[in-house]
């Protein structure tokens, strides 16, 4: 048989099977399909779930035209009179002249150890992915949610866990580290709340003009440091739906901000899928970017989608996303006609993260091949939808704080099938991957 081993999107590939031949000189019958993982509890190796039409799959030679990047496994069987046989190939598809995505970015965690000589290893890892952004994480640690103000970095943040953040000398080495990869930095501004199953909507501080002052001083100084070491884009917060009623408080941290900054801005929300009884962030307008952390359930929108479904196809989640996105996102993205940024895309590798992405399921099988079948999911509606670009989650060197001891299913992409994946989507060479 012959095939390419690589190919790039939208370019026609011949499967040819002309030199088979039987020895008794039977009528051979040719059956070409599309194989999808057969080890996707735990395997380590990927295979696109993204589906491939096969032009004359019953004949000698077929037809196909990759839509989407991906490694597609095929299988030929040949049958006569005697039975058949079988032969597998895989075809690694890649862009044909570039990435669609503006930004690339890979997060490496938000807490780290203080050594931080491992890094640029890290960095390099990321920059051979093809992303040329690294998404860095500082964070503002509350002792409770009614709390107006700001600790360094508590004991622990959660179950015992121990709490790592930068100091600003460190932060400033991590950066210039990720810059003299040749990375650009996305710099986010993360408030954690110690024990709080609700995260930052649980926020809800006993004065907000006391707490917006601690705040906004705060995102400043990152801001300023932002400055100084040439960061691209700072994201001045992360998911705080709560603090959306506030507009002039939000308005004067943005002034404040500009003054001593002069790159992009960006905030990470999640407010328009799981919090739409609240208001939108109240300051679209005076940002580059809408970002938001695309960790959308991809069943159970309408009857048709159970939510829980098991082993969605990527077309199936694809569906069901998109009709979130015309009730719940789209609408803002026309009001503010502003690019969208996927500040976050990435569940966790467990079987059913499906009907939960932001969760981390310990109790779970390991279900690598639903992580690469969501992502591919949010990947092609990101390019069908023309967005900027996408901040994937997350490559993490040192286990993080919300990841308890023993659990089995962690959010870092390193060896796993989602990095493989990634790679292809952002762009990067396809050599190694037959």
């Amino acid at each position: 048989m012959r095939w390419p081993s690589q190919a790039a999107v939208g370019e026609r590939i011949l499967f040819d099977a002309l030199e088979t031949f039987d020895y008794d000189g039977d009528r051979i019958k040719y059956t070409w399909s599309q194989l999808h993982n057969p080890d996707r509890y735990g395997g380590l190796e990927y295979v696109t779930g993204s589906s491939a039409e096969l032009e004359n799959s019953g004949g000698v030679v077929a037809i196909f035209v990759p839509q989407w990047p991906g490694k597609y496994r095929f299988e030929l069987t040949a049958e006569d009179d005697d039975g058949a046989s079988r032969q597998t190939i895989e075809v690694v598809v890649g862009w044909s002249d570039g990435t669609p995505f503006e930004i690339r970015s890979i997060s490496f965690g938000p807490f780290v150890a203080e050594d931080i000589s491992y890094l640029p290893e890290i960095f390099a890892r990321i920059v051979q992915s093809g992303a040329n952004y690294v998404d860095i994480q500082t964070i503002l640690h509350m002792d409770d949610a009614r709390s107006v103000e700001f600790t360094d970095c508590p004991s622990v943040i959660k179950s015992d866990s121990p709490c790592h953040n930068y100091s600003d000398q460190d932060l400033r080495r991590v950066i210039n580290l990720a810059q003299e990869q040749g990375l650009k930095v996305l710099l986010s501004v993360v408030v954690v709340i110690p024990d709080s199953r609700a995260g930052s909507r649980a926020l809800n501080p006993v004065g907000w003009d006391s707490w917006f002052r601690n705040y906004t001083d705060l995102v400043v100084h990152y801001a300023g440091i932002a400055e100084a070491n040439e960061v691209a884009l700072l994201a001045i917060g992360n998911e705080l739906s709560p603090t959306h009623w506030r507009s002039e408080n939000w308005n004067q941290l943005i002034d404040e901000v500009k003054e001593v900054y002069s790159g992009e801005l960006t905030y990470r929300d999640n407010q328009p899928v799981f919090f739409p009884q609240t208001p939108p962030f109240p300051a679209w307008d005076r940002l580059e970017y809408i970002g938001i952390n695309f960790l959308w359930a991809a069943t159970g929108v309408s009857p048709g989608h159970p939510r829980r479904m098991k082993d969605p196809s990527v077309e199936l989640m694809i569906d069901s996303l998109e009709q979130r996105l015309a009730l719940l996102l789209s609408p803002l993205v026309e009001n503010h006609n502003k690019p969208v940024l996927l500040t976050a895309v990435g569940p966790a590798g467990w079987d059913g993260v499906n009907t939960d992405p932001k969760t981390l399921n310990c109790d779970a099988e390991v279900d690598n091949q639903e992580n690469v079948n969501y992502v591919e999911a949010v990947f092609r509606i990101a390019v069908e939808s023309g967005w900027v670009g996408i901040n994937a989650t997350s490559l993490q060197p040192r286990r993080v704080a919300w990841t308890p001891e023993g659990c089995n299913i962690v959010w870092d992409i390193r060896d796993k099938p989602i990095e493989s994946l990634i790679a292809l989507w952002f762009g990067a060479s396809t050599q190694g991957e037959q």
